[in-house]
């Protein structure tokens, strides 16, 4: 039965193929994937294009957009929804195919697309238009929330963790991205003693986690619609996160972020300079030497393109986590603009000028956004020589 209905939705595509490629060229249409299943993707491409609608840059019924099989977030689906043109339809998904297997790609719209020709170019726009995000007509599950975190009128902290047992593959490798909560533990107790109450952002499960930890912050359960971790995000005062899919939630809620363990240094590019407040790195250590390598050296060795811990230890590579002062210090400089340490301004910004004008040149961009905390830069500003 499945063979049959996959026959006639062919045929029925072929048929009206020559029509609707035409229609395609003469309008000057685009048809657009949106990744809903992967909320990284979701957020930025809807992101990106919403600015530029609201910027008039491009006329919203000029591209027909699809959605995967698969919606992980319904509240910021139907938030999409009210800006974009959006068919569930087969035809739309099978012309994508065909168009983008012939290469044909200025008639399609896609993730390559959004990170080659809109995130970096619509910077300037993120912080002028209200961000996409309305809870209009959710105003009793609003109220829930409200009433059973008892957080009305209360300071909000949101963070996303990737722990080793986060997106664990089939060849049980480990993410280059994950890290240990437990390093977040003298950050949390530091907020909650300044009144903060601190939500966890992302579907992973609590494991192992010391009792102590699981005290000091909320693990909130999804509710139908996903309308919980977007208004804890937008209700924050910080979002806390190594590089990963929530992260675009925040950007979508124009909420300050602080970046910490990161390394996909091919990616740091995107990171937005209007609301990436601090960026820390996690460090890259030769194993046959015991010395921790410059970025410099990680980025001319692409090790960004190491993506598993195991591959890295492979080529010889211990890669080493942010630690808990790390963290804490980058938190109390956004939240409370306190730097427990003496440093010479002039001398970072040259320092991370440089490194920029060897980023730009070396990944052929034009810009580069590089906000490393004081603590972090103090301590390891030789890794910045080049």
């Amino acid at each position: 039965m499945k063979k049959i209905k996959n026959f006639i939705k062919y045929l029925t595509f072929i048929i009206i193929l020559l029509p609707l490629l035409l229609l395609i060229y003469l309008f000057k249409i685009r048809i657009g994937f949106l990744g809903t299943d992967k909320i990284g993707d979701f957020t930025t491409i809807s992101n990106s294009f919403y600015l530029e609608i609201k910027h008039k840059k491009i006329n919203k019924y000029k591209i027909i957009w699809f959605p995967s099989h698969y919606i992980c977030n319904i509240f910021l689906f139907k938030n999409v929804q009210k800006h974009f043109i959006i068919y569930n339809s087969f035809l739309l998904h099978y012309t994508y195919e065909f168009l983008r297997n012939r290469g044909l790609r200025k008639f399609i719209v896609d993730k390559s697309f959004v990170n080659e020709e809109k995130i970096i170019q619509n910077f300037h726009l993120t912080n002028k238009y209200k961000s996409l995000i309305s809870f209009e007509g959710f105003e009793e599950e609003i109220k829930n929330i409200e009433e059973k975190y008892n957080i009305t009128n209360k300071k909000v902290i949101t963070f996303s963790v990737r722990s080793n047992y986060y997106h664990s593959n089939e060849i049980e490798k480990i993410s280059d991205r994950n890290y240990s909560i437990e390093s977040l533990k003298k950050s949390f107790k530091y907020l909650k003693d300044n009144n903060y109450e601190i939500f966890k952002i992302n579907s992973e499960k609590t494991h192992n986690y010391s009792k102590e930890l699981k005290k000091l912050f909320h693990d909130p359960i999804l509710d139908k619609n996903n309308v919980t971790h977007s208004y804890l995000i937008d209700k924050s005062e910080l979002f806390v996160s190594s590089p990963s899919g929530p992260v675009g939630i925040a950007l979508m809620a124009q909420k300050p972020i602080l970046l910490i363990n990161f390394t996909p240094w091919h990616n740091l590019m995107y990171c937005n300079p209007y609301f990436t407040k601090n960026i820390i790195f996690k460090k890259y250590k030769d194993i046959s030497s015991g010395k921790i390598l410059s970025f410099k050296n990680v980025i001319e060795k692409k090790l960004y393109n190491l993506n598993y811990n195991e591959d890295l230890i492979s080529s010889g590579i211990n890669i080493i986590e942010n630690t808990e002062d790390e963290i804490f210090n980058a938190i109390d400089e956004i939240l409370f603009n306190k730097s427990i340490i003496e440093i010479d301004m002039d001398e970072k910004k040259k320092i991370l000028s440089d490194f920029s004008e060897f980023y730009k040149n070396y990944f052929k961009v034009d810009s580069i956004n590089i906000k490393v905390s004081d603590y972090f830069f103090k301590n390891n500003k030789t890794l910045f020589y080049l």
